[in-house]
């Protein structure tokens, strides 16, 4: 069950509490907001739609919350609600549903391979840009050339072509007020000037420079890294690589643990189903070398040496 899925889900259980009188009649928002539960919250996801609605239905937040909560328990995959704060609906769900979620997420990556994410929804179709880097003849400024870079690969990754020239949408975003690439280096440039609206500033340097949790962009590299990190300490551990792949275990051929079966650079784990503790070193980070670099552009042209960084719910 993704967050998709679970906005569809919650949006149903509003819909029936108005139709069933539980909610006065409300406009129903065309989506809510599903995401990780912030601190003080708890389970698996989280939503405000609660607090969406309450001014709408002229009833206390958390009086809402728990109106939804009686129609989410009994969604198939759920297996428990808990309000938390003014009316958060923190949600937790069946641990099936989280397995068989996670199987199906990692059989299309490995199916599809570096394909993954690519499609043809834009099949025959011109994008003209004006005002990139390439071939325009006008370089434009830092935050408009990176911005026309990232639409021109999403574009291509869906099948469509871009053309540069005199000619073409002109990307009208908001200038960096200070010197990014200077300031925070090539990755997190690029994140900087991507991340923000168009029409929003960058910024400041501190908060991406910083490695705690509310920095999204080090959260990125947190993760890339302990990929990293697992199979460099798998392969430490003389765990074989599978040349072929053989799809993902379904968890009903008698094995205790985990068997993850990948392609040429994927793994084989048999665990006992207590654990397995690779490096011993609780949580920390090794930033990966030469052969593992972080690149926002997937070129591995950007090296971050090494270094400890605590984790993610380190404050």
């Amino acid at each position: 069950m993704t967050p998709a899925d679970l906005s569809h889900t919650v949006l149903h259980a509003v819909r029936r509490a108005v139709g069933e009188g539980a909610l006065r009649e409300v406009e129903v928002p065309p989506r809510v907001v599903v995401e990780r539960p912030r601190p003080g919250g708890c389970g698996d996801w989280a939503t405000n739609a609660a607090l969406q609605l309450a001014r709408g239905v002229a009833l206390p937040p958390r009086r809402v919350a728990e109106v939804l909560r009686e129609r989410l328990l009994e969604e198939p995959g759920i297996a428990q609600v808990d309000i938390t704060g003014p009316g958060f609906l923190n949600l937790t769900l069946r641990s099936g549903v989280r397995s068989d979620a996670d199987r199906v997420l990692v059989r299309g990556i490995l199916d599809q391979g570096p394909g993954y994410g690519h499609g043809d929804a834009l099949r025959d179709e011109d994008l003209h840009l004006f005002g990139a880097e390439d071939g325009s003849g006008h370089r434009g400024e830092a935050r408009e050339r990176v911005v026309g870079d990232a639409v021109a690969a999403l574009v291509r990754s869906q099948g469509g072509r871009v053309r540069y020239g005199v000619r073409g949408e002109r990307l009208a975003v908001r200038a960096a007020h200070y010197d990014v690439f200077a300031a925070l280096g090539p990755d997190a440039g690029r994140w900087a000037l991507l991340r923000p609206a168009r029409h929003d500033r960058v910024p400041e340097p501190g908060v991406l420079l910083r490695q705690t949790e509310d920095n999204p962009f080090f959260l990125v590299r947190y993760a890339h890294s302990r990929a990293r990190a697992l199979q460099r300490n798998a392969r430490d551990l003389g765990f074989r690589s599978v040349d072929e792949g053989h799809g993902v275990d379904d968890g009903h051929d008698g094995h205790d643990g985990l068997d993850v079966r990948g392609r040429s650079d994927g793994l084989d784990l048999h665990g006992q189903g207590d654990g397995l503790d690779l490096h011993g070193q609780g949580h920390r980070l090794d930033v990966p070398g030469q052969d593992d670099r972080l690149d926002m552009h997937g070129q591995g042209d950007s090296s971050h040496g090494e270094a400890d960084a605590p984790h993610p719910a380190t404050p």
